[in-house]
Parts: C-alpha cells; structure tokens; sequence
C-alpha cells in the first residue's frame, strides 16, 4: 500500500513514503527503490518475528550517503521491562509533582457511587442546594456567624438556625415541614436518611423523596445566598473564565428597552469575560419589535410605530444547552396570549431544569408563570401592567425593589446590573457602568412607580423627590 503524504511547499515530489509489506521479496525491492531515491531525505524500516522486534532509522545526506543510522531490537521480554521502566519513572515524577499531590487528593475525596446516584439526576441548582445540605457549608445564620458574614446564629424565631433546626423544628415552616412530612413518611425522622445518607442501606431515598426535601428546602427561603458585599466581592473570583451561555428568547412585539438594555450590559462585559450570546425565536432571522395581529384583532393595534429588527440565531429546537435565560416583556405577548399560543412556556418549561438562572423582565414574568415554574415563588412585573398581569397570573406577594430578587425572576433595566455584579464581582460591572454613563437604581426598598400606579401593599406615602422621571403625573 502506498500513501503517499502532502509535498511541502519548497519540495514539488512527495518527501515521505509508507509501506507495509508482508512479502520480504517485495519488501527488499522497494527498500532498494527507496535508497536510490535523491528526494528521500529519512528512512525507517521495522519487522517483527517471533515475538521480537526489530526497528531501522536511517538520515541520507544530498549525495545519497548514509550521514545517521540507528537500529533497535528489542525482544518481548526487554520490551515489558523497558514498559515497567517507564511507569516506574512516570510514577515517582508523579509523585513529587506539585501537579499530582494535588490531583491525588482531589481524587481521595471523589464521591463514591452512592453519592454520585444522589446527585446526577439532580439539575445544577439542586445538586448545590443538596451539597448544602449535607455538608454544611449554607447561608443558615450558624454558618454565617462563623464565618464572621453574620452577628447573629438565631432564627427568624429565636433559636439557633441550622438544618435540623429548619427541618424539624422552626414554627414559621409548618406547613411547608406537614407536605414534606406527607411526601416522604417515617423517613421524616431521620435527617440523615432524608439526605440520602449511605448508612441508610435499607431503605435508599428515591428520586421522588430527595425532590420533596428539596422542594421543602427552596419553600424555606433559608438556603439562598445572601447578597452580602463579600459574596458580590468574591462572585466574580469564584466564576471568572466561566463561559456563560446567555440566551434570550425573542418574539414578534418585544420590547426593545428589555432587550437592548440588558443586552447593553453584557456586551460591554463581554470584553472582560467569556460570554456567548444567543437570540432564540420561532425562526432564525429578523425578529421585529411590530407585532403582526390578526384581522379584526380587539387588541389596539401598533402597526403605525416605528418597528425595530433583531437577529435570530436559534430556534426553540436548535437552541444549546442554556445557562441563563432572559424572557423579555412586550407587546407581542399579548398577541400570543390571545391566539393560545403557548410556544414560549412550553420551551421555557422544557429547559428549565438545565438552567443554572432565569431571568424576566417586565412583562415577561408572564411566561414564567405560564410555564409554571412560578409556583410558590415570588415575582414582580412591569407596575403599569401589574393589574392585568396579576390577575391572570397571579402569584405570591409583592416585593418592593426594581432591582431586588425575587426567587427566579428579576424586574427592571436595573436588573442586569445586579445580576452580572453577581456573577462577576463589583469592579468590572462597575467599570462598565462608567463606559456607558449609566447610575443604576440600586435600592430596593424604594419603587416609585410602585406608587405611581398604586400597587396593592406599598407604601404611599413613599418620598419620590429623587426620582429622575415624571412620577405622579
């Protein structure tokens, strides 16, 4: 067989031949062609018999001489202790490498099967949220004193927080600790056995209970990150270099400001950190901010206003794997809503439990209260459209703040800010803020178009002097 391999470009014929030939008649007669060879510059021959091996490495010089020969020839037995050699060596430089003291104990401390059963089911949030469990290492307040982020170790209600505490005996949970008592039966006894210790042998947690001891632990709301100063500080150490894949979900009628905005943001940030970007819709191409209503639609109709496009680069199906989502607010989904199409929800519900953060603005929230991930958490929307948004779509009370966090749903241009100082840490985002001469609303406990559009619960009687627009009017 003769292969012959792609010529450099300052040699016109081909520099290097292979040949495996079984016939040593044949074999002698194209080593011979290969030595009277002017454009052959190296050649290499090799044969085995018998369990032995024999090698050839011969360098001609421009006058065909012989400038360099080795010959090898190693029979089964040099060649095993030539191989335990080489282990041998590779093993005491492992062991003196910085590289492998320190992979070895990485490797000591793997999770053993049993472990490793409980958490891969488990989407990326809940298997933290499970680690937290089990080792310890949580926002309770116990943990926090310790760590010198808190002054207190006490509970809402006085006693001690810490797991067992949450668990089994804080009198503000009581309900939520009667549905996880229901869920998992006699194994609400045993912390251990809920967290599916591995001494629990006869009766292992199935997939079913662990969910219902974690569905427990996200309704207890004691378990989140606080957004202390450190933990913003140390965000962006913890996550840098992380290639985070933003998606945003696009549609006919978004609203320019809740896309462009965050979008603003980001692409600055991506100067500074790994950051992939995609527009997901019903099919790639121009997305426009007009939505196309429907002849004698009963919605009021936009078609007379200045239309925006952007470029879609995915669809529902060929999206990739999803880190973090933003759903946009806008027009379009009043159109939607009132053709019953339910293409948003259904693809935000399908990838919910891949993503690592969702994320709504204004009216958007909507969808994820379509799609039902929604259910027992708190969110917030667009205060002009609180009314009708929360009367189909009602969910849990309001929290003032148009920057605040609210569960798995964030409200406001504001947003972004917080959210990327979250992943990434104060000094870059707030460098970014600088480039593009934006002050972001950063308290949240001060709304004011909370009070201009009187949502139920807030306080009227809040000050709005400071507030840069047209409140009240």
């Amino acid at each position: 067989m003769d292969n012959t391999c792609p010529s450099p470009p300052w040699q016109e014929q081909p520099f290097a031949r292979i040949w495996a030939e079984t016939d040593p008649r044949t074999a002698k007669e194209e080593v011979s062609k290969v030595m009277r060879d002017p454009t052959t510059a190296i050649y290499i021959d090799a044969s085995a018999k018998d369990g032995n091996l024999g090698a050839a490495v011969v360098m001609l010089d421009a006058n065909d001489t012989v400038c360099r020969a080795r010959q090898i020839a190693t029979s089964l037995a040099q060649r095993k202790v030539t191989k335990a050699d080489t282990l041998r060596d590779w093993s005491i430089e492992w062991n003196r490498s910085v590289k492998g003291q320190y992979l070895r104990k990485i490797d000591e401390a793997a999770p053993g099967p049993h472990v490793r059963k409980l958490y891969d089911h488990l989407p990326r949030q809940r298997a933290g949220l499970l680690a937290q469990l089990r080792i310890g290492h949580n926002w309770l307040q116990c943990f926090s004193k310790r760590m010198n982020f808190s002054d207190s170790d006490r509970c809402e209600c006085g006693a001690v927080e810490t797991v067992v505490h949450v668990f089994i005996d804080c009198p503000k949970l009581r309900e939520p600790r009667r549905q996880l008592r229901e869920a998992i039966g006699d194994r609400f006894n045993n912390l251990a056995a809920m967290l599916g210790d591995r001494t629990q042998r006869r009766s292992k947690i199935t997939a079913k209970e662990l969910n219902a001891v974690l569905d427990f632990a996200e309704k207890s709301g004691r378990f989140r990150k606080r957004d202390t100063e450190l933990d913003s500080m140390n965000a962006g150490r913890l996550r840098d270099g992380y290639p985070y894949t933003d998606q945003l979900l696009l549609y006919e009628g978004w609203e320019p400001l809740d896309v462009i905005g965050p979008y603003e943001i980001i692409m600055n940030l991506s100067y500074f950190h790994n950051i992939t970007l995609s527009l997901i819709s019903d099919a790639i191409g121009p997305v426009t901010t007009q939505p196309m209503q429907p002849p004698n639609s009963p919605l009021a109709a936009h078609n007379h206003m200045i239309p925006l496009s952007a470029i879609a680069t995915h669809t529902y199906s060929t999206a990739p794997k999803l880190d973090i989502l933003l759903v946009p607010g806008g027009v379009g989904l009043d159109i939607r809503a009132a053709a019953n199409d339910t293409t948003l929800e259904r693809f935000v519900s399908s990838r919910y439990d891949e993503l690592q953060y969702l994320v709504s603005v204004c009216t958007g929230a909507r969808v994820l209260a379509g799609s039902g991930v929604l259910n027992g958490k708190r969110a917030t929307t667009n205060k002009s459209a609180w009314g009708f948004v929360t009367a189909k779509w009602g969910w849990g009370k309001y929290k003032l703040g148009a920057e605040c966090e609210v569960d798995d749903g964030w409200e406001g241009m504001d947003l972004t800010y917080a959210f990327m100082k979250f992943l990434y840490g104060n000094e870059t985002v707030d460098k970014v803020m600088g480039i593009i001469e934006y002050a972001p609303h950063t308290n949240p406990d001060w709304d004011p178009f909370s009070v201009m559009y009187k949502v139920p619960g807030v306080n009227m009687s809040m000050d709005l002097k400071d507030c840069a627009g047209p409140v009240g009017i």
